[in-house]
């Protein structure tokens, strides 16, 4: 019995090991490379203005409170309408804005297609959890016309869905991302070339 439980117990292990080290979590950052930032000290970024967590008024406790006594009325009655735009056809010569939901828009400005945060699949790293806003179940990456650049602003899972970044590579052009994250891209497939990793 005892040897079942050790093999139970190694599958186990191997299958963790094997699912946190699968692409969907990117690589870690190789902090060297942020040494020389005026910024960077005591292991991570600092922001260069003062950037509370909270407001003055607000603690953790009123926080947790806030989030399990959420009013019953918080969800809209009826679905909210959206219109799926035929971004391919949409004019690249006037300035538009299309939403997709939580922090994923088009930006088109200047003759330039910029594209930020893209979550179309999943705003997680697992199947069968994260789904993103309804609004965006109706665009895929193979809706997209080419970009000329691609904003990723940090790697939470709501803002940088693998599967979408993966298949928008062939049309993006340049991508600007913070420090770190570069080092998930370049894992994915996009070229050193084509990122400018910023503080």
């Amino acid at each position: 019995m005892t040897i079942y439980i050790a093999f139970a117990i190694a599958l186990l292990a191997f299958i963790t090991f094997s699912f946190l080290n699968s692409d969907v979590f990117g690589r870690q950052p190789d902090t060297s490379a942020f040494t020389g930032s005026s910024n960077f000290f005591d292991k991570s970024f600092q922001n260069q203005s003062p950037t509370p967590m909270m407001t003055k008024d607000a603690n953790y406790w009123k926080l947790m409170r806030e989030i399990f006594n959420k009013p019953k009325s918080n969800t809209p009655s009826e679905i909210i309408q959206s219109v799926k735009t035929d971004l391919k056809n949409l004019s690249v010569v006037d300035d538009s804005l299309i939403w997709f939901g939580h922090s994923s828009y088009l930006l088109t400005i200047g003759g330039k297609r910029i594209l930020v945060d893209p979550v179309f699949y999943k705003a997680s790293p697992v199947s069968f959890f994260g789904k993103p806003y309804k609004m965006t179940y109706q665009y895929l990456p193979k809706d997209f016309p080419d970009i000329d650049l691609l904003v990723i602003t940090h790697d939470h899972y709501d803002h940088l869905d693998h599967r979408a970044v993966c298949e928008l590579k062939p049309k993006v052009k340049s991508v600007i991302t913070s420090k770190g994250v570069d080092g998930h891209l370049k894992l994915w497939g996009y070229k050193a070339e084509q990122i400018i990793a910023l503080n």
